[in-house]
């Protein structure tokens, strides 16, 4: 006991705290299982941790993936709206301008209408003939003259030329006159009636433009054709 008592008193004097032996200095002790669950715990709770952060991140990298997704997707529908305007645009210029051109070739009214109303077309061995059926000035100041064309030869035509001029028949006036060569393959057929119209340009008119036709008119002419086939 002495010997007890003498450790214990110098352990005092060096200012030590003396415990029972009975005292676990450290805490309460802790057993091989207890650590083991408590490592097993933090783990799970770290992966947990783990598995939130990379499901917000894949939640904003898909968030930020659909917003440039919809910018795209806005640029491209702007793109196409914008195409599809551009074309509409050009498709209603072009409609605007046939419109305008098939409009300068419409008739004049403010400058008169002749119209054969009762036509009697011939036909004759000489070659192809022709009667006026109407005649009128248009807008971009032509003078138009529809006429049947006649065929009445026994062997198939191509009309080659048409020469025409354009009289006041009461005070004989010269109104217009030309020729025109005939570009596009028009064939009569043996006995054959065709509608042609034939256009005088403005400088071969010979009155004002602002000049309206007369109530009387004779046309004199002549056709050019050449036979392609015999009947």
């Amino acid at each position: 006991m002495k010997e007890k008592k003498s450790k214990i008193e110098n352990l005092e004097m060096m200012n030590v705290s003396v415990y029972d032996e009975g005292m676990d200095i450290f805490g309460e002790h802790k057993t091989r299982e207890q650590v083991r669950a408590e490592e097993k715990a933090r783990r799970i709770a770290e992966r947990e941790v783990m598995r939130q952060e990379m499901e917000r991140r894949r939640k904003q990298a898909k968030e930020e993936s659909t917003v440039t997704a919809k910018r795209k997707a806005n640029v491209v529908v702007s793109a196409v709206l914008a195409g599809i305007g551009l074309l509409a645009v050009l498709a209603l210029g072009n409609s605007f301008r046939r419109a305008k051109e098939e409009q300068q070739w419409e008739i004049d009214d403010t400058r008169g209408h002749y119209v054969n109303a009762d036509p009697t077309p011939s036909y004759s061995a000489d070659g192809p003939q022709f009667e006026v059926t109407e005649m009128y000035f248009t807008n971009n100041k032509h003078l138009c003259i529809e006429m049947l064309i006649t065929n009445g030869t026994d062997k198939v035509h191509e009309l080659a030329a048409i020469d025409m001029q354009v009289y006041d028949d009461a005070g004989g006036e010269m109104i217009a006159g030309g020729r025109a060569e005939i570009a596009e393959a028009v064939t009569l057929a043996v006995a054959d009636t065709i509608s042609y119209t034939f256009c005088i340009a403005p400088e071969h008119i010979y009155v004002e433009d602002t000049a309206s036709l007369p109530a009387a008119m004779r046309c004199d002419g002549s056709i050019d054709s050449y036979v392609i086939q015999a009947e």
